[in-house]
């Protein structure tokens, strides 16, 4: 019970932060340091040990800010964002969006492709590489801030659960012993339903106008040209990741592929599109943001103290020891971790191990149960308030947080009702 209650204040002290116009930053770093404070005082014994646990607290922000982990996502976060500067710089973007306009013949399709597209490279704070996308085909549309952060966010992510370069699919296959191809496939109807829900609510209301031309007819030739960087990005990441399966005696896990893979296609862009030195240094300039690394870092802070004081991991077990029923477990326990971490690997991670009993029995795998898990997980993801993509989207086009979520609200309802369709579904024609 203390457990559960301690998180359910943590995550409103954030919660009502982020309402009262705190930055994102100072409310994950209050969170941070809320959780420190609550798991690491001895409130037996209170107020002796206090200094001890405050230097604890203290000590945990220290590491956080040296810690290799962090160090990398923050490098990802900028040689992202600058790449998304040098692209708008060479007017790739512009380019881009030309031709799937005059491809698809319309610009609500290519508002979704944009960021499903990107959504394929499994990039921390992705979201942020698509934004400009969003809003270079939204820029002349009467269209609120949160819309655009909604249309962004939510295709951003239609992939999450079936593409096999994501790290908390291929954590789950492990986990569980599932086959990696057949965990794809139980997942697949969460996608579609993904895909359909946000062509039907996030662009609905996208209004044209009647004198709205699909334009010229898009040029393939140029669209090749002006997505080669992301699509580069896609097969040098992908083959990085997976060299060590292929028998090469590289094993770079996927982040560490993606850096690499970053490193190699900026500085290949920058010399192939002749932008000169001087221009790429003032875009590097233009890249350093205090607040950005602010919001890196206490997304870092926090987490590192949930791992170290072990704030949710006894979460799973603590639930079932009051009796919920096993489906609701499956669907809860991974929602909350998901919405405390933003982080799907952290909720699979957490509660895979523990929740297995439930989704893998003698006769073979519940697999209604393990998407059950996983969609549970994922929407809690959605819904986080740390949620990196939510939260750069968000500052990228200035919209209000509570607003974003009301939006929100309703396409997350629809997917946990496909989420439970799913789960009949696979447990009707009885999958092993």
């Amino acid at each position: 019970m203390f457990e559960v209650v301690s998180l359910l204040l943590v995550f409103a002290l954030m919660v009502y932060l982020l309402r009262r116009k705190a930055d994102v930053s100072h409310a994950l770093m209050a969170g941070a340091a809320a959780v420190g404070l609550i798991f690491g005082v001895d409130w037996p014994r209170f107020p002796r040990g206090l200094g001890a646990a405050l230097a604890g607290v203290a000590a945990n922000f220290a590491q956080a800010a040296i810690a290799p982990a962090g160090i990398q996502l923050l490098a990802l976060i900028l040689l992202i964002t600058f790449l998304g500067h040098v692209l708008e710089h060479a007017e790739s973007l512009q380019q881009l969006m030309g031709a799937l306009r005059g491809i698809l013949r319309d610009r609500r399709a290519a508002m979704a492709v944009a960021p499903a597209f990107i959504g394929l490279l499994p990039m921390p704070g992705g979201a942020l590489f698509s934004a400009p996308m969003v809003g270079e085909l939204t820029e002349d549309l009467n269209l609120p801030a949160e819309e655009r952060t909604l249309i962004n966010f939510w295709f951003r992510h239609v992939w999450e659960l079936t593409w096999p370069l994501y790290p908390g699919l291929l954590i789950a296959a492990v986990a569980l012993g599932v086959p990696l191809e057949r965990l794809i496939l139980v997942n697949l109807p969460m996608t579609l339903g993904a895909i359909v829900i946000g062509i039907f609510l996030c662009l609905r209301r996208v209004k044209l106008g009647a004198t709205e031309s699909p334009g010229e007819r898009g040029n393939w030739r140029e669209l090749a040209a002006a997505v080669w960087p992301v699509a580069l990005l896609v097969v040098l990441t992908a083959a990085l990741a997976t060299a060590e399966k292929l028998g090469l005696r590289l094993a770079l896990s996927t982040d560490t592929a993606l850096l690499v893979a970053l490193i190699v296609v900026i500085p290949s862009f920058v010399v192939l599109r002749r932008i000169p030195w001087r221009e790429a240094a003032r875009l590097a300039r233009a890249t350093l943001s205090l607040r950005l690394v602010l919001l890196i870092y206490g997304i870092v802070a926090f987490g590192r103290l949930l791992r170290v004081y072990g704030a949710a991991a006894d979460l799973p077990r603590e639930l079932a020891a009051w009796g919920v029923p096993g489906p609701v477990l499956l669907f809860v326990v991974p929602m909350a971790v998901g919405l405390l971490t933003g982080y799907t690997p952290a909720f699979v991670g957490i509660c895979f191990p523990v929740l297995r009993p439930l989704m893998v029995a003698a006769g073979g795998f519940h697999y209604g149960y393990i998407t059950f898990a996983f969609a549970g997980g994922f929407l809690g993801v959605l819904l986080s308030p740390v949620h990196l993509c939510l939260v750069l989207s968000a500052e990228y086009f200035k919209a209000d947080f509570g607003r974003v979520y009301r939006r929100l609200a309703v396409p997350a309802g629809l997917l946990a009702l496909v989420a439970l369709g799913t789960l009949f579904l696979w447990e009707a024609v009885a999958l092993r």
